[in-house]
């Protein structure tokens, strides 16, 4: 950090300016580490597979923005810049965090109702007509 500060020449750059510090400085919780793990299916190039497929990935971006609406309200809780929007900020952060962990949640129900699918077709392609 440091060496960046003096190549670069920041003269007045404060390390509390870093957004991730104060983030995490701010006295609300952490997300859970699980909203922070992608999905496995990020980590999987070239392999192809049915599950988790366009329903899962769209309730994995719905989540990832919920949670950046919850960071966003973390910055004003607690400044006294922002204290007329307080308690609004609040209710922002309790809807976001619920609106992230429903959709981090959906994203593996996602994959379970296709495979369920997937498997009822087998299902009809296997058995015979009568």
């Amino acid at each position: 950090m440091d060496a960046a500060v003096w190549y670069l020449q920041l003269d007045q750059f404060e390390k509390d300016q870093i957004l991730e510090s104060r983030l995490y400085a701010s006295e609300a919780p952490p997300p859970s580490p699980k909203a922070d793990t992608p999905p496995s299916f990020l980590g999987r190039p070239g392999l192809w597979a049915p599950t988790p497929g366009g329903g899962s990935a769209a309730a994995y971006a719905g989540a990832h923005g919920s949670r950046a609406g919850g960071d966003g309200a973390r910055l004003t809780i607690g400044k006294k810049k922002y204290a007329e929007a307080e308690a609004h900020m609040q209710s922002v952060l309790q809807q976001a965090e619920a609106l992230r962990a429903a959709l981090t949640e959906a994203v593996q129900r996602d994959a379970e109702a296709f495979e369920a699918y997937i498997a009822a077709l087998k299902l009809l392609k296997d058995t015979p007509s009568r």
